[in-house]
This record gives structure tokens, sequence and C-alpha cells, in this order.
């Protein structure tokens, strides 16, 4: 029961102390006498909204306190209402939570209204008076019934789980199909990224390349009387004539026939390696697609060509 309660700098409450009798206590007055801030006190204590502007003027803050006794068992709480700051409540002078606080009073205190009839129209307080009336009969009923009911939304749950996981797993199998097409679209080659890194940088070069090379191959080789290949056989022809002269000068006869015969082979290398030479600057831009094409495909699929294949 509630034994006792306090109020403190409430409205226009300055203090009020009440202390109630066991069985039935009657509080009367005329309109205005305070009766309804008795009532609201109590609605505090259980939750009701209330802020600052319930604070009486010139205080710094509204308290509600009340005494409920059960037998041997006390409960003492208190709602405090600062002023400009967040209400507090409290449970035997410890910090609470309002849903705590209720709840601990729900089993001790019911508070009924003038417009208390009106939770009648609530379809949930229809249910439990229902289920009131006639609880030997329904409850197990309604307990089978919550089950059952706890059941069908844990299945619920399961079905919509495994529709989204088939809806992933197409997701999926799309994103594969279309990387797969790509892919093989693309026609990528093992090692195509090693090789077209080695092609670009020729293709970038192509014209020193080309006019170096052929430059050697000029000296080596070349129309002018300075040619080292023509001297060279000059020479191998001049000491071939000699060594039939004398035996001596053979092995330096056949020296310069390999001589002869490695310039040759350096000349003939010199010009399969210019004529791979493309100074042609659409080729250089079909180098450089390409290499796009491959950069955007390894940083999809993996750092490498092989990377990509084996996507």
């Amino acid at each position: 029961m509630l034994a006792e309660l306090s109020i403190d700098d409430l409205v226009l409450i300055a203090a009020a102390r009440l202390e109630l009798a066991p069985g039935l206590n009657v509080i009367t007055g005329e309109t205005g006498a305070g009766k309804s801030l008795l009532a609201q006190a109590v609605g505090l204590l259980l939750g009701q909204r209330g802020g600052e502007e319930l604070v009486r003027p010139g205080a710094d803050r509204a308290l509600v306190q009340a005494l409920f006794v059960s037998g041997d068992e006390e409960l003492a709480v208190a709602r405090e209402l600062p002023r400009g700051g967040r209400s507090r409540s409290r449970m035997d002078g410890l910090l609470s939570s309002a849903a705590a606080v209720e709840e601990a009073l729900r089993r001790r205190l019911a508070f009924y209204g003038q417009l208390e009839h009106t939770r009648l129209l609530q379809l949930e307080r229809q249910l439990d008076l229902l289920d009131g009336a006639a609880a030997a009969q329904i409850r197990p009923l309604k307990q089978a019934y919550e089950r059952e009911y706890a059941r069908a939304r844990a299945l619920t749950r399961e079905l919509a789980e495994l529709r989204g996981a088939g809806r992933d797993r197409e997701r999926e199998l799309d994103l594969l199909r279309y990387q797969i097409a790509e892919i093989e679209a693309a026609a990528v080659e093992p090692g195509e990224d090693e090789r077209l890194a080695v092609e670009r940088e020729r293709a970038r070069h192509a014209g020193r390349l080309l006019e170096r090379t052929g430059g050697a191959l000029q000296l080596l080789a070349g129309e002018s009387e300075a040619a080292a290949l023509d001297g060279a056989r000059v020479a191998q022809r001049l000491v071939g004539e000699a060594a039939l002269l004398d035996a001596s000068v053979a092995p330096l006869a056949q020296r310069l026939d390999a001589l002869v015969a490695e310039l040759d082979d350096l000349a003939a290398a010199l010009r399969d390696y210019i004529d791979t030479l493309d100074v042609d600057a659409a080729h250089r831009d079909a180098l450089e697609l390409r290499h796009d094409k491959l950069t955007e495909l390894m940083r999809k699929y993996g750092g490498s060509a092989d990377e990509v294949l084996a996507h």
C-alpha cells in the first residue's frame, strides 16, 4: 500500500506530506485546492511525462517521494524534476530508470483517472479483460497459441532468410557470368601482361632503337667502303692466300673464317631485329588500348594476366 507521499515545489505546492492509513482514504476539497496535483504527483512516480514547467516558480526543482509498504517489505521511490535538466528517478535512494520504477510500482499501485474508461476502447486492453475473465479455460489455449505463433514467426523468418539466400545466390551467379563473359571477350593470354610491358617499351622507343641498330648495321655490313664485314672478308681472302704459301698462317685464316661467319650472323640478327620495329603511331595506340583493358581486368580480378584467367 501507499503509506507516505511527499511533495516539494510542484506547481503551486511548496511542501506537502501525506500519511495514508490502511483501508480507504478520502481526500476532499474545493476546486483548486490541489487534489489534482496530488494525483499528478502519483502519476509522475508512475512515469508520466513532466518537465520544468511543473517546477514551482522560484524553486530549482520539483521532488515527489513515496513510501510503499507490503508486510515487512518497504520500497521508497522518488522522481526529481530539475529546472533546465532531465528528470531523475530513484528506488531506495539509488538512481534508476523510469521504466524500472514503473515496473516495480505496477505490482503495488493501480492508478485510475477520470478518463480511465476510455482504456476499454483499446484493443490490447479488451484482450486482457477477456483473457482475465476466462483465465482457467483460455490460458492453456492461449499458451498453445503463443507457442504456435512463435513457431510460425520463426518459420517465417527462416523462410525469408532462405529466399534472401536464394536471391543472393542468383545475384552472385549473375555477377560470375558477367565476369566470365568479360574475361572471355577480352581474350586474355597467359603471361600477356609481361609481354605487353616489353612491347610497349619497345614501341615507345622504336625511333631511337631503329636509329641505333640501323647505324650499327651500316657500320657492320653497309655499302660504304668502311663496312666491317667487307673489310673482314678482304682480310679473310688475303690471309687465306697467305696460308696457301705458308702453312703456319692457316690458324689465322681459320680465325678470320670464324670472325666473318660471326659478323655475317650478327648482321643477319640486326636485320631481323630491325624488321620487328614498328614506328607507326597506330601500332603504339593499339598497344596502349590493350594495356588499358588488361589493367582494368587485373584491377578487378587479379594482379596479373594469369590471375585473371584463374579467376
